[in-house]
């Protein structure tokens, strides 16, 4: 199979050479591992190393010769499309899109999701749910509309087609809509609508789910070297009462903040995010539940009161090498429903890491060392002897290395 696959890579390789004005062929392979995870405490968790061939792929792109169609496909190591799409454009302000993109598209998160470390090649936390703040990511397989009706506004509509979903649902639950406006010299707005994928009708747990829409405005331009993104995103939901579950699952508005700034070789980088339950008031007025395992009380329903997480990051090109620090912390605390009992969590990282450019710039290595802890929700009041061997100190010391042509 994966024979045949590479020869239909080469084949279009070949014909798009002859038909296509602009082609190109891309490779990239990245190998990673720890050479230590786990705690010098022995009794709390076993220490083990490991690794593996994190990304692996041949790509290829191709357009016509009057730049009206193209397409793209990337094979990976598994044999897999991550990325096979074809694109048309009837006309200039118009572009369609058909096919998968599993590198995402339409994303309004430009500051905190992979451009935070921008490929650290494993050594570094990455952290994707700040798009929780930011959405409009897109990674599935559907066929999406681009248009371009005035200078700087770009509005995208998505009909994804590949969750063999009914009618009634992808028309109009599944839809999806960004649109974008940049401003010359100060920066771009950005706002988003994300279907619910599904009907709005009473589940078991009374809700009625419409879809989740966010806004934000990027700054880019008015203050030298410096970037940042505000942006605010809610889950739109109407809760029926439903006997014992009322008022489960409300929303929560996330708001987010991200921020990069220059001086010279010297860098830092920040980004926050922030969850505000909402509830429509009341004595029964709960929102953003989430469901306990069996550290504390198998199958106990708790209340999240709180979410914030943050982390900031100081790094340094020396020329030959560039180092980074990234450091973070995050906090959440529930409450359990009509009980006194509580859960809290406390999460930290330090994750200093280096990257060396190889290969004139070809290919870099990376190495690292990250200290933290596990993040384990644990009730108030255990002892600090439980909270040591369930939510330990642990250790890691992450390397890989990529190459890329």
């Amino acid at each position: 199979m994966k024979k045949l696959i590479a020869i239909s890579v080469m084949l279009v390789l070949l014909t798009s050479a002859v038909f296509a004005q602009e082609t190109s062929i891309g490779f990239t392979v990245e190998a990673r591992a720890n050479l230590f995870d786990g705690t010098l405490d022995t009794a709390a968790v076993t220490r083990t190393t490991g690794g593996q061939v994190a990304e692996a792929y041949l790509q290829a792109s191709a357009a016509s010769d009057d730049g009206t169609m193209g397409g793209l496909v990337r094979i990976t190591q598994t044999g897999a499309a991550h990325r096979a799409f074809v694109w048309w454009k009837p006309i200039e302000q118009v572009q369609v899109f058909f096919g998968r993109d599993n590198d995402g598209r339409y994303k309004s998160n430009v500051l905190a999701r992979w451009d935070f470390h921008r490929g650290n090649g494993g050594v570094a936390r990455e952290d994707w749910d700040y798009d929780a703040a930011f959405p409009g990511n897109w990674d599935g397989f559907g066929l999406a509309f681009e248009t371009y009706p005035i200078e700087g506004l770009n509005i995208n509509l998505v009909i994804p087609a590949g969750n063999g979903n009914a009618i009634d649902v992808v028309y109009p639950y599944s839809l999806r809509l960004t649109a974008s406006y940049a401003l010359p010299s100060l920066g771009t707005i950005f706002f988003n609508y994300t279907g619910a994928g599904r009907a709005p009708t009473t589940d078991q747990d009374g809700n009625f789910t419409f879809g989740t829409i966010g806004a934000s405005f990027l700054l880019d331009g008015p203050v030298e070297n410096l970037k940042a993104q505000l942006g605010a995103a809610i889950e739109l939901r109407a809760v029926a009462a439903d006997g014992d579950h009322k008022n489960k699952d409300n929303s929560i508005l996330n708001i987010g903040l991200a921020a990069y700034y220059d001086i010279g070789e010297f860098s830092i980088k920040l980004r926050g995010r922030v969850g505000i339950p909402l509830a429509p008031g009341g004595a029964d007025g709960y929102g953003g539940w989430y469901q306990q395992d069996a550290v504390a009380e198998p199958g106990a329903w708790y209340l999240q009161s709180m979410f914030i997480k943050g982390n900031i990051m100081p790094g340094y090109n020396f020329g030959a090498f560039s180092v980074y620090c990234d450091i973070g912390l995050l906090m959440r605390s529930f409450d359990k429903v009509r009980s006194a009992t509580a859960l809290n969590n406390t999460e930290f990282w330090v994750n200093p890491y280096i990257k060396i450019p190889l290969g004139g710039g070809s290919g870099n290595l990376f190495a690292g060392i990250y200290i933290g802890n596990r993040g384990v929700d644990l009730p108030a009041g255990v002892p600090d002897e439980v909270k040591a061997l369930v939510n330990p100190t642990v250790i890691r010391v992450p390397i890989g290395m990529n190459f890329s042509f």
